[in-house]
């Protein structure tokens, strides 16, 4: 399906449910700011110390984001329990929905960190030797470390759509399910997020303002795109089950006929 297309097909969803998907991308923004602006207060005390801050609280803002993603996924189904932005606190939701936004950031972390090691032996030897040999070699680290970063962020960026579809799955198998849904689809679904760019250049120039509406668009693009994945796989599992009863058919009608002869 062309980006295009399925933009399109997101705006219509967000006509669905305007009123509730504008409300938790505001509330995730708030809440985004004061952990941005109590993060800089830290700084001037301790660099390290507004780092950890800033890192665990939009750790632990997450559930809000995944409210929003929660509330494009019901509406594809017309049915489901009414979903506000503090919903994934409560009712032993929160554990599933923090893995749900750990485990592919952990999974990307350990992809890139032997490439992070080798390009701290790199810069170490440079700096000492500062060849142009060890000069490529950085290069090409520093190269690898943005390829895999994206990559796998973009193998893996599916999961909490997945879990958000489909809310008994876990978070781990929703991890291998996005692995398995991008594959083959990896320059689509970077395409479609790199059609987002003027959006996120217009956020500084908004005062942020503008993410209320771009965080349900963003989501329910993405959405989109997950669904005609999910709904492409499907067609393919039907075609592969009808092509299969058509074989058994046909060693039927050839075992009857060996049976009349």
């Amino acid at each position: 399906m062309k980006i295009q297309t399925l933009k399109l097909k997101a705006k219509e969803r967000l006509k669905e449910n305007k009123k509730p998907l504008y409300k938790t991308a505001g509330l995730y923004l708030l809440f985004y700011i004061i952990i941005l602006a109590l993060s800089s207060w830290i700084y001037d005390y301790s660099e390290d110390l507004s780092d950890l801050f800033q890192t665990i609280g939009l750790f632990f803002i997450f559930p809000i984001l995944f409210a929003n993603i929660a509330i494009i996924a019901s509406s594809d189904k017309g049915i489901g329990e009414r979903v506000s932005g503090f919903h994934f606190y409560k009712n032993n939701k929160l554990v599933k929905t923090l893995l749900t936004h750990l485990i592919p950031n952990l999974f990307v972390f350990l992809w890139i960190l032997p490439i992070c090691f080798l390009l701290g032996i790199g810069i170490a030897i440079l700096y000492e030797a500062k060849t142009t040999f060890f000069v490529a070699v950085v290069a090409l680290l520093v190269l690898a470390l943005i390829v895999t970063s994206i990559c796998k962020s973009l193998q893996y960026s599916l999961t909490s759509y997945i879990v958000a579809e489909n809310t008994d799955i876990n978070p781990y198998d929703a991890l291998k399910e996005s692995k398995r849904l991008a594959k083959g689809n990896l320059g689509k679904l970077f395409l479609l997020n790199l059609s987002f760019i003027g959006w996120v250049i217009l956020i500084p120039l908004t005062l942020t303002l503008i993410s209320i509406y771009l965080i349900p668009y963003y989501n329910a693009a993405i959405f989109e795109f997950y669904m005609s994945l999910k709904a492409k796989d499907d067609l393919m599992d039907v075609s592969t089950e009808t092509l299969s009863k058509d074989t058994l058919n046909e060693e039927e009608v050839e075992k009857i006929n060996n049976e009349e002869k």
